[in-house]
């Protein structure tokens, strides 16, 4: 995993670009599975995710709640 690279091309934007050295499709399931979402999106030691629902359809929600 590189550095991210983070720009403001606007007052009310933020960019974050980063790249990986994986396959498009593992790197798309690990931002789009529930149950790898979990393991790496849980911040701080101690933390826990016990809601982590994701529709990634045209229209789809999320609702994600940390403990």
């Amino acid at each position: 995993m590189k550095p991210a690279e983070v720009s403001t091309p606007s007052d009310r934007e933020v960019l974050v670009k980063r790249s990986f050295d994986a396959p498009v499709n593992l790197v798309w399931q690990a931002y789009t599975d529930p149950a790898l979402m979990r393991r790496w999106l849980t911040a701080m030691p101690g933390w826990s995710m016990p809601v982590c629902e994701m529709a990634t359809h045209v229209g789809g929600k999320y609702r994600w709640r940390w403990r």
